[in-house]
């Protein structure tokens, strides 16, 4: 894939404790062996940047501070640059940008579109709350992958996402589409998990729904060391669903 056929990634659900962070940061390091990319993190909780290592103050590389370099004029992007790919992780500005309106909802999009050139992928981790970062996470992004969590409690979360991605696609940004849902802590040996996985096929069909990520302890061990699952430990079980799930939506990806 050309690097100037960039392609934008957003991993988002309006409900948290879904995995969407543990997907975000392995699919960025999962897709860096393709190509150069980048992961930016949008939720000022700032777990992306930890699952890799970095803690504290973001004073380089700061998703917030580049932001603000972009509406003071500067076009250069410099994210912190990491083993194998590029982060820029969210800082302690970040949460600020809900209340103003510079740059409009399409800020993320208009600065990333400076490094486009640089890369061949880029993945958004969307904040858990609806609000301006959410929205300017899906303005930035040309495919949308929705994690869900299989209780049923979840499936309401994936309706009110599906209302804001239908109604960015439909105005602020036309090339957003649908990459897939990914059923996450999957213990497909209930049959809650089970019914919750029949009923996303039922409203996304077959080929939308990607395989399940099962629950797998090491993915909280390897965030603790800093570390992506895919290189600390690629024969856990975790590891594999992984990789099965990013070669599928590899195969969705526009070429």
């Amino acid at each position: 894939m050309a690097l100037s056929a960039a392609r934008t990634l957003v991993v988002a659900n309006r409900k948290g404790g879904c995995g969407k962070t543990t997907l975000a940061v392995h699919l960025a390091s999962w897709l860096a062996r393709k190509g150069k990319t980048l992961l930016v993190d949008m939720d000022p909780q700032g777990h992306a940047g930890l699952c890799l290592g970095v803690r504290g103050e973001a004073s380089r590389g700061g998703t917030a501070r580049e932001l603000r370099k972009f509406l003071e004029g500067q076009r250069d992007l410099r994210p912190r640059q990491l083993e194998g790919l590029d982060l820029l992780a969210a800082d302690e500005e970040l949460e600020a940008f809900e209340g103003e309106r510079d740059g409009g909802d399409g800020l993320l999009r208009d600065s990333l579109s400076m490094g486009l050139g640089n890369y061949a992928f880029i993945v958004v981790d969307s904040p858990p709350a609806a609000g301006r970062l959410g929205r300017m996470a899906l303005i930035a992004a040309d495919v949308l992958v929705v994690p869900v969590r299989t209780d049923f409690l979840s499936l309401a979360g994936v309706a009110r996402m599906m209302a804001s991605f239908y109604h960015i696609s439909a105005t602020a940004n036309p090339v957003l589409r649908l990459g897939g849902v990914v059923p996450t802590m999957a213990d497909l040996r209930t049959r809650v998990a089970r019914d919750v996985v029949a009923e996303l096929r039922k409203n996304f069909g077959e080929d939308m729904v990607l395989p399940p990520l099962r629950m797998d302890v090491k993915f909280s061990q390897a965030a603790g060391l800093g570390r992506s699952l895919l290189d600390w430990a690629p024969r856990s079980r975790g590891a594999q669903d992984m990789e099965a799930l990013c070669r599928a939506l590899w195969r969705r990806l526009p070429s």
